[in-house]
């Protein structure tokens, strides 16, 4: 087709019904916007090709339909579309240029006049607007909305779609409010407001403050995760999973390597799990759960600070979801703050380092933990299909700082003979266990594994030796 084209001009639209793939795995993501590249590319280099055109993803209305296209669609594809915008126009500007579609045409999608019935498709009319943004942006050089972003949104489930986003008139889609959120943007949210699908922050901001307005905030998902992609802080707020029947359910919430805040006035169901890192899917590329193991590595410093609340869970880096995950790499530092105010559960999982190679270091300041409750150096791992696990690879730091009167029973990797420390004892004990093998009590202080080699053997040593 690019080769059969022979535009002058070529307009590229795409993106719209990507979202509920890319929006759910890192791995996705990073092969979307790969692919996307590739693409328009393709269309460039062309020798009759004088002009490449890219536009940003339209808003989608139907949250009947996909609800996750409908909110990755501001929060990752737009972003990553100018991502890739930004890398062509600052290598060829004469020859790629980028239109904000979706900004351009978002009052007309919020107030009834583009879409179609289905709320996804543009009707006739809807056809004649499209047409002439386009003709704008070709001819008139108009291409983005002047002023648009707003730093103040307000946000409530009884406002109107096409809402000014402003305390007198908010808005009533958190899509629309995510469309026009400024790079450093506080979204007010006013009353209880519930997501059909996940919450997807968005990805290249600054920093999002989501804060609660009055007595009764709360911002829910019938869906189970809460997707960060960028720095965020939450106050006064409630966080919570529901399913149809309004019952609390499991809640995942993945930083991502970001900087996240829960504040004194952040309320979570009681089945929370929190992550410093990503949901960790499947490395099946066939499947929508497709991840690599450097979509889910990171080298971004970040401070994780918990100061009310309420987990089932907390854990400082991945958490693999299914048995084939690849295991990603931490290499920057994290400090994870837990508040004298934050209730963990006794929870054999919770972990200073995830289900990742830490190969940077992470500070954990812990000021409340269930007395005598496991709190380990480094996650146990979970079945692995097809991975690899290396503990060689580890070779980052982890330190921790307990509060006084806090005295979790603390695990630390290594420590066969349970004596709080790390020494050449220890080494002699995975040596034997790597001779006769392990049981599952030992297996505890070895990442959940039960087998261990000659080289694990070797990289404890050389640990001792540093």
């Amino acid at each position: 087709a690019m080769e059969e084209s022979g535009a002058d001009t070529v307009i590229v639209g795409l993106g719209s019904n990507d979202g509920g793939v890319n929006g759910l795995s890192l791995g996705q993501t990073e092969r979307f916007e790969d692919m996307y590249e590739t693409f328009v590319r393709g269309f460039g280099e062309q020798p009759e090709t004088r002009r490449v055109m890219m536009t940003s993803v339209m808003y989608r209305g139907n949250d009947g339909f996909s609800p996750l296209s409908n909110i990755a669609t501001p929060t990752c594809t737009r972003p990553m579309q100018k991502r890739v915008a930004a890398r062509l126009t600052a290598e060829n500007p004469e020859k790629y240029i980028f239109t904000d579609l979706g900004a351009l045409t978002l009052g007309a999608a919020t107030d009834g006049s583009l879409l179609s019935s289905d709320l996804l498709h543009t009707d006739a009319e809807g056809y004649g607007i499209y047409a002439g943004v386009i003709y704008d942006a070709l001819f008139n050089g108009v291409r983005e909305v002047e002023a648009f972003e707003m730093t103040d949104i307000y946000l409530s489930a009884s406002g109107r779609e096409g809402g000014a986003g402003t305390k007198d008139d908010p808005t009533s889609s958190i899509k629309a409010a995510l469309y026009r959120a400024a790079p450093n943007a506080t979204l007010h949210v006013v009353g209880k407001y519930t997501l059909p699908s996940y919450l997807v922050t968005p990805m290249d901001f600054e920093k999002l403050t989501v804060v609660g307005e009055g007595e009764g905030a709360a911002l829910l998902t019938q869906s189970n995760v809460m997707q960060l992609h960028s720095d965020v802080v939450f106050d006064n707020i409630l966080l919570d999973a529901r399913d149809a029947s309004g019952n609390s359910k499991v809640l995942y919430i993945a930083c991502n390597y970001h900087s996240v805040t829960l504040g004194e006035g952040v309320t979570t169901g009681a089945k929370t799990v929190l992550m410093a890192g990503s949901l960790v899917y499947s490395a099946d590329s066939s499947t929508k759960y497709y991840t690599t193991a450097s979509s889910v590595s990171s080298d971004r410093d970040c401070t994780i600070t918990l100061l009310g609340s309420s987990f089932a869970r907390v854990v400082g880096g991945n958490f693999r979801w299914h048995a084939d995950a690849p295991i990603g790499a931490y290499s920057g530092s994290l400090t994870l703050n837990i508040g004298a105010g934050v209730k963990v559960a006794d929870n054999i999982r919770n972990a200073i380092c995830g289900e990742n190679y830490l190969t940077g270091s992470i500070t954990a300041n812990v000021d409340a933990w269930t007395a005598g409750s496991p709190l380990r150096e480094y996650a146990p791992y979970t079945a692995l299909d097809g991975v690899t696990f290396d503990a060689s690879r580890n070779t980052g730091s982890v330190a921790l700082n307990l509060g006084e009167g806090v005295s979790p029973d603390v695990r630390l990797a290594y420590d066969f003979d349970g004596d709080g420390t790390v020494d050449l004892r220890d080494a002699l004990c995975l040596l034997r266990y790597t001779l006769n093998g392990f049981d599952a009590a030992k297996s505890d202080n070895f990442f959940g594994r039960k087998t261990a080699s000659l080289s694990d053997v070797i990289a404890l040593l050389g640990r001792l030796a540093k």
